[in-house]
């Protein structure tokens, strides 16, 4: 997340709104340095090259900084009907199914912390899918990873989770009351984010 788009969340925008908004700002930057340019520029060809050059570059430029990945605006949740340990939660929240050493339930970690700190309603638990003989070391990694807010714990049938999570992981499931839904890592972009955050303002 770019520092533009968490400037946009301070402002209490959704995360979908905040990355939109990021986008749109640059080419309009662009259009402020034109309309400030212009008047030295006499040439009406010329005035319109560079405003199509500055704003196309300005949003280029933060393009190439922070490109958009085929995700990042993605929502599509599944219903999760498979029985599995997370039934026996009592209280609504996200559980991130995970596995150890994995590259990308680590680079999920900062997202969830920055999730957490701007929405502490939010819960949030990392279950990881180890043998026991793994689990103690495991579980102590992901710990100093999340810090404190985010719960991590072994998940009580690893199998089970990881069918689940369909062998793709990390794996994010909304358990609330009326039920459970799940995203891959793909899937959990701007859109779920928002989804999730509303779920606990109910």
């Amino acid at each position: 997340m770019s520092s533009v788009e968490s400037f946009f969340l301070d402002l209490e925008l959704s995360y979908t709104l905040s990355k939109v908004a990021a986008y749109l700002l640059f080419p309009l930057l662009g259009l402020l340095v034109w309309l400030i340019v212009k008047r030295w520029i006499r040439k009406r060809t010329l005035k319109i090259a560079a405003l199509l050059v500055l704003c196309v570059g300005f949003f280029f430029g933060y393009f190439f900084l922070h490109p958009i990945y085929e995700g990042d605006f993605s929502n599509n949740p599944t219903p999760v009907q498979m029985k599995s340990e997370l039934d026996d939660l009592e209280t609504q929240q996200l559980v991130v199914i995970s596995i150890p050493n994995c590259p990308f339930c680590q680079e999920s970690i900062a997202r969830m912390r920055a999730l957490r700190e701007r929405h502490p309603e939010v819960k949030i638990e990392y279950r990881v899918c180890v043998s026991n003989s793994g689990a103690a070391e495991a579980v102590s990694a992901y710990r100093k990873m999340t810090g404190k807010g985010i719960a991590v714990s072994q998940a009580a049938d690893e199998r089970q989770l990881a069918i689940l999570a369909e062998m793709s992981f990390p794996a994010f499931v909304l358990v609330t009351k009326s039920g459970k839904k799940k995203w891959s890592n793909d899937d959990f972009g701007a859109g779920a984010m928002d989804e999730v955050v509303a779920a606990f303002e109910k």
